[in-house]
C-alpha cells in the first residue's frame, strides 16, 4: 500500500473510498480497479485554485488522454482522475491523474494503456 501521490503512469491498483491510499497491483494481470493512464502537474499556479478549477483541468486534460487511446481501447471502460486536496497541495502535491477504470465498476484485468503512455 502507498500514498495515492506516488503513483505513476501505467501502474495497476485498487484504492480504499478515499481514494488517499493505493494497493498497487504485482503486474497488471492481477485483478485491480484502476490503471494510471498519466500524471503530470496542474498548470494552475502555486495557489491552491480549488477543487473545481482542479477538477475543470483534470476533466479536459483526461478527456483528450483517454479519447487519445481510441474508441477500439476505450470500448467498456470510463475515464477518472484525481485532483490535489488544499492539504495535498499545501505540501507540493501539483499532479492531476488520470485514470482508466471499467464502466460497469467490474474489476479489469491486463493493462489498458499503451506503454510510453
Amino acid at each position: 500500500m502507498v500514498p495515492i501521490t506516488e503513483l505513476s503512469a501505467g501502474d495497476c491498483f485498487s484504492s480504499n473510498a478515499e481514494q488517499t491510499v493505493a494497493t498497487i497491483a504485482g503486474s497488471c494481470g492481477t485483478p485491480h480497479l484502476y490503471q494510471v493512464l498519466s500524471i503530470a502537474p496542474s498548470e494552475l499556479g502555486e495557489d491552491f485554485p480549488g477543487e473545481e478549477a482542479l477538477t475543470a483541468e483534470a476533466d479536459a486534460r483526461c478527456a483528450a488522454d483517454f479519447a487519445g487511446l481510441g474508441s477500439d481501447a476505450t470500448a467498456g471502460l470510463t475515464a477518472l482522475h484525481l485532483v490535489p486536496s488544499e492539504a495535498s497541495w499545501a505540501e507540493g502535491d501539483r499532479d492531476l491523474a488520470c485514470l482508466v477504470a471499467s464502466s460497469d465498476g467490474a474489476e479489469l484485468t491486463g493493462s489498458h494503456v499503451p506503454a510510453g503512455s
